[in-house]
C-alpha cells in the first residue's frame, strides 16, 4: 500500500511573484477607470450647475428685462465708516435670489452690499457658495474667500474690460464706465445719479441666443504653484495695441517662453489676491470674467505690470480642470463641452452677440 503526504505543498516564490504582478497589472488597469468615471461625474455635476446659473440669468432677466452686469455696485460710505463695495461687485450678487442663495443676498444687502469684496469683515463675502464651484475645481483651493468657477462672458475684446471701464458691447455681461456713473442694478439698486442704464436683453443678441456664449468656467487659481495657466502674465508689450489679433500674439510670445504653459516669471507677486476665482463677489475682469480671443485653456495674459493686473486690459481665458475642454453656457440656456481645439475664429464669434459671424458646427 501506498502511503499519500496528507500536508499540502506551499507556494513558491515564483507563483507568489506571479500572483502579485496580476493583481499589480489589475489595480494599474482599474484605477484610471475608476479616475475617469469620477470625473465624468464631476463633469456631469458642473454642467448640471452651468445650468442652474444659466436658468438663473433668464429668471432674472423676467423680473428686471435684462441680463445683470458683470460688475457693478455701490460707492457710498456707511453711518459707520465703512466704505461699500467701491462700484467692484461681481454680478453673482444680483443673481443670488435666482439661484437659491437669498438669505445670502439679504445679509448682503443689510450691509448695503459693503465691504468692498477684497475684505472679510462681516463675513459677507466669505461665505462658500457650492453652486458656483465646479466638482473638479473646487478642492484646488482654500482661502479666507468663498471662491468661484464661472465667469461672465465679456466678449471678443481686448480693451475696455478692465477695472472701472465697462467691456466693449459684443459680450452679454457690459461693465460700467467710472467717468459717466449713470448706472444701476435693477436687482440691487446700485448707484445712480438718476438716469438708469440700459443693459442687453436677449433682444439684443442679434446673432441668436444659441450662437452666443453667456457663461463659461474659468479655473481657480492654484495658490501654491505660481504658473497654473489659472493665473496670468503680465507685462504684454502692447498695452496701446487695442487689436485682438495683436494682443493674441503678443499673449502666445509671452507664454511660449516656458513652453506655453509657464508664465513669465518677472516680478512675480505671491499675494492671493492675484489669482483667478478666489473671490466670488469681486466683479473685476481676473476674478468675473473671461473673453474669447484665445482658446480654451490658452494663457492668460493682461497689461499690467504688477500684482494689480487684474484691473488691467487683457486676454481673460476660458479654462477648466477637466481634460482638454471647458463646459459652456449658451444664452438659450443650453450647456455645451467646447474642446480646447474648436475654431478660433468660431470661438470668437461665440464671444459676440451681434456682428452676424456664421459659425459652423462647434
Amino acid at each position: 500500500m501506498v502511503m499519500r503526504n496528507g500536508r499540502r505543498g506551499a507556494f513558491t516564490l515564483v507563483e507568489l511573484l506571479v500572483v502579485i504582478a496580476i493583481i499589480g497589472i489589475l489595480v494599474a488597469l482599474l484605477l484610471p477607470a475608476v479616475q475617469a468615471a469620477r470625473e465624468a461625474a464631476r463633469r456631469m455635476q458642473c454642467s448640471n450647475k452651468l445650468k442652474q446659473l444659466a436658468l438663473a440669468e433668464h429668471n432674472y432677466h423676467d423680473v428686471n428685462k435684462c441680463f445683470p452686469p458683470m460688475i457693478i455696485g455701490t460707492m457710498r460710505t456707511l453711518g459707520n465708516g465703512t466704505e461699500a463695495n467701491r462700484g467692484c461687485m461681481n454680478g453673482w450678487v444680483s443673481l443670488l435670489p435666482f439661484y437659491e442663495q437669498q438669505q445670502v443676498f439679504d445679509r448682503a444687502k443689510s450691509r448695503n452690499f459693503a465691504p468692498v469684496p477684497w475684505n472679510t469683515s462681516f463675513g459677507t463675502w466669505t461665505v462658500r457658495i457650492a453652486t458656483l464651484l465646479c466638482p473638479s475645481d473646487e478642492e484646488n483651493n482654500s482661502t479666507n474667500f468663498g471662491n468661484l468657477s464661472y465667469k461672465f462672458c465679456m466678449g471678443t475684446t481686448v480693451r475696455g474690460n478692465g477695472f472701472w471701464e465697462g467691456p466693449e458691447r459684443n459680450g452679454i455681461h457690459t461693465g460700467h464706465t467710472w467717468e459717466s456713473p449713470a448706472w444701476n442694478d435693477p436687482a440691487t439698486g446700485g448707484w445712480s445719479n438718476g438716469k438708469k442704464r440700459r443693459w442687453v436683453r436677449i433682444r439684443d443678441i442679434r446673432d441668436g441666443t444659441s450662437n452666443t456664449i453667456a457663461l463659461s468656467e474659468k479655473r481657480i487659481g492654484n495658490r501654491e504653484q505660481w504658473f497654473d495657466i489659472a493665473n496670468f502674465a503680465w507685462g504684454i508689450s502692447t498695452e496701446n495695441v487695442g487689436t485682438i489679433q495683436q494682443r493674441y500674439l503678443d499673449c502666445l510670445a509671452t507664454a511660449n517662453q516656458y513652453n506655453g504653459k509657464r508664465y513669465n516669471n518677472t516680478g512675480v507677486n505671491t499675494s492671493t489676491s492675484a489669482r483667478a476665482g478666489e473671490r466670488w463677489a469681486d466683479g473685476r475682469a481676473h476674478f468675473a470674467g473671461f473673453n474669447t480671443v484665445m482658446q480654451p485653456n490658452g494663457p492668460t495674459c493682461t497689461s499690467g505690470t504688477d500684482g494689480g493686473a487684474h484691473w488691467n486690459d487683457g486676454v481673460w481665458t476660458a479654462s477648466s480642470r477637466h481634460p482638454s475642454i471647458v463646459q459652456a453656457a449658451l444664452a438659450d440656456g443650453s450647456v455645451r463641452q467646447i474642446p480646447d481645439s474648436i475654431n478660433l475664429n468660431i470661438w470668437r464669434g461665440l464671444g459676440t452677440r451681434s456682428l452676424g459671424e456664421t459659425l459652423g458646427e462647434f
